[in-house]
């Protein structure tokens, strides 16, 4: 069974190896590469799983076709496709949509955009900046339970969203193309620096 460190690697990998479109798509959009490089990281964590789980899901419908719940995921964002069309200014009801929207979540640049542009949409809804772990968060939970939380009115489901909290470092490293699996103790011990707790609280 791997360990958490090794089930790491995998989407530090997938970072590195898009690093340069992250980069491009936040200087496009002003979205910081930490934050959309832990959501791939959050939602990639299992590496091939996660592929699996999409592939699984495909050959359950018979393929993407109008019939296909909008609620499957899919992609390097491993995103819906209801909200994948409402970014991309998309009908999911119109016939052929889903299908159209399967297909360009193949396109790991337009998944690189919709990450950032889903974060840019969850800030506008939450009315603020979000630093990547809760950038990470929001978009496995969804702006509104994050807007509750901030107001003190609800708690953060940890299960996905949580994976990224102790690989801060890892994720910037692996942006600078750099693999390392190491949780960011363990690396601020090596470095003899001291980092914050990212973790947020539950209130």
């Amino acid at each position: 069974m791997a360990t958490f460190r090794e089930d790491s690697k995998a989407p530090l990998f997938l970072i590195t190896q898009h690093r340069e479109t992250i980069y491009q798509v936040s200087k496009t959009t002003g979205v910081s590469a930490q934050a959309i490089a832990t959501v791939i990281f959050n939602e990639k964590f299992h590496g091939i799983w996660a592929t699996l789980k999409n592939e699984l899901a495909y050959i359950v419908d018979f393929g993407v076709n109008d019939e296909s719940p909008a609620t499957r995921s899919y992609g390097l964002a491993e995103m819906q496709l209801r909200l994948a069309a409402q970014l991309l200014n998309m009908d999911i009801e119109q016939p052929g949509t889903k299908k159209k929207v399967y297909d360009l979540l193949q396109n790991n640049g337009i998944s690189i955009l919709l990450i950032a542009k889903n974060i840019l949409r969850n800030e506008n809804i939450i009315g603020q900046k979000l630093d990547p772990v809760l950038a990470g968060y929001a978009h496995n939970n969804g702006p509104e339970r994050v807007k509750r939380y901030l107001e003190g009115k609800s708690v953060l489901i940890r299960d996905i969203a949580s994976r990224s909290e102790i690989f801060q470092l890892a994720i910037r490293k692996a942006l600078e193309g750099e693999i390392d699996t190491r949780t960011d103790k363990e690396i601020a011990k090596e470095l003899q620096i001291c980092i914050p707790d990212l973790s947020p609280p539950q209130k």
